[in-house]
């Protein structure tokens, strides 16, 4: 699960997969009885390198049929480097991607495992299928499986892949909308970590997912320290997924109402190895949108960035509270130095159409956020004094209350001393 890929020497494209052939079937040819160390080594690189031919030319389809030929192989190899090629082969399919295919693969692989006694390998591969459980939304099977390897795991004492686990079960809770337990599973997974030595990026996943927990309860300071840590840990290994992380660090920034600060975090010692991706780019433009309190700005950004802003639905969810927020700032910009004004020239203030600026000023009415009526048959927003709460009478009526405690109290004592 831990374990990196290993990765090929030759360059994966389709102009050499002609000499990536040729590579295959020269080491195939070599003489085990010459060396058998040699022999075990050139065969190793000669399924590497034709499984990488596979998934260069073929569809995910050619790619697992070519890995189910090699149960054979399997029996030749030793048990560890069976594990780490048959990894190294599954990993090929982020070339030619189909979670079907995969997902079929790997539930095959797990059963001819538990066949063959290959009880680490076994459990590598679940997590493996469990992880494609979640990609694919299908999450009771993905508890399911979880649940497994965690009894399995706990009894095996692996605190490093209970970790891995653990942060795998909150995933999907959190994909479940379900805060008590994906908190739980976080606090197992940090737990373990803080049993052993966690390596940088688990920890970095780690940080990550703690964050996006934050996020999704609102506390964007928290958040905010757990992505600044995960962006440390991602930048000190040049992993991709740093990117990610300063995307939703930027975010909690604009949040926070901190929209000034983006270019010094972007720009800074960790933030300028991703601050060129689209993501940053992204976020820039809605800073700089929030910055000017502009809802056009705000949507030519939407419009300009629609993959990296559209996709992630925690951006998503988060900036449609923001952009309500900037319509209502707006709205109350404009309406604010009268008290009868046209629904048609508010709307043509902000430029947004009229039935879209009525059900706002509706629902801030509603919200009591705006004291004011619409009038429908003169079409326009009629603003009313803000009452003024009198504490005069509720004074009054705690005086007299207390005066009535103090009666009875008094009542009580003659009736006593009578």
């Amino acid at each position: 699960m831990a374990a990196s890929v290993e990765q090929a020497k030759v360059p994966m494209t389709l102009d050499n997969s002609e000499s990536l052939f040729n590579e295959a079937q020269d080491l195939e040819k070599t003489n085990p009885t010459r060396s058998i160390e040699l022999y075990m080594r050139n065969k190793e690189t000669a399924i590497l390198r034709g499984g990488e031919l596979v998934a260069i030319q073929g569809p995910a389809s050619s790619l697992a049929a070519y890995i189910r030929s090699l149960e054979a192989a399997w029996s030749i190899l030793p048990r560890a480097k069976t594990a780490r090629l048959l990894r190294s082969l599954l990993d090929l399919f982020t070339h030619c991607p189909d979670k079907q295919v995969e997902m079929q693969l790997a539930s095959e692989l797990v059963a001819w495992c538990v066949r063959d006694k290959r009880a680490y390998l076994k459990q590598t591969l679940e997590f493996r299928l469990a992880a494609l459980y979640l990609d694919n939304r299908m999450y009771t099977d993905a508890l399911t499986l979880v649940g497994q390897l965690l009894r399995e795991l706990k009894r095996m004492e692996d605190k490093l892949t209970l970790v891995e686990v653990h942060l795998l079960e909150c995933r999907i809770y959190f994909a479940l909308r379900n805060g008590p337990k994906a908190k739980a599973a976080l606090t197992a997974a940090r737990s373990n970590a803080n049993a052993i030595y966690c390596p940088p990026l688990i920890q970095a996943a780690l940080d990550m997912q703690s964050a996006l927990v934050y996020v999704d309860e609102t506390d964007f300071k928290t958040a905010y320290s757990f992505f600044y840590e995960a962006l440390d840990s991602y930048a000190s290994q040049e992993d991709p997924r740093g990117a990610t992380a300063l995307k939703y660090l930027l975010l909690c920034k604009i949040m926070l109402g901190h929209a000034e600060e983006l270019d010094g975090i972007a720009n800074g010692k960790l933030g300028q190895k991703y601050s060129l991706g689209p993501e940053v780019s992204a976020m820039k433009a809605v800073g700089e949108a929030h910055r000017n309190k502009s809802l056009r700005e705000f949507e030519e950004a939407l419009g300009r960035f629609p993959e990296q802003l559209g996709t992630d639905m925690m951006i998503h969810a988060h900036f449609q509270s923001l952009y309500d927020q900037l319509l209502q700032q707006n709205l109350l910009r404009v309406i604010s130095p009268y008290s009868k004004v046209q629904l048609a020239f508010v709307a043509h203030s902000i430029g947004l159409p009229v039935d879209v600026v009525e059900s706002k000023l509706s629902m801030m009415i509603l919200d009591k956020q705006l004291s004011a009526i619409i009038d429908q048959h003169e079409q326009c927003l009629v603003l009313l004094e803000t009452p003024v709460h009198d504490k005069t009478f509720q004074m009054a009526l705690e005086t007299v209350k207390h005066l009535d405690s103090a009666v009875e109290a008094l009542y009580q004592k003659a009736t006593h001393i009578a």
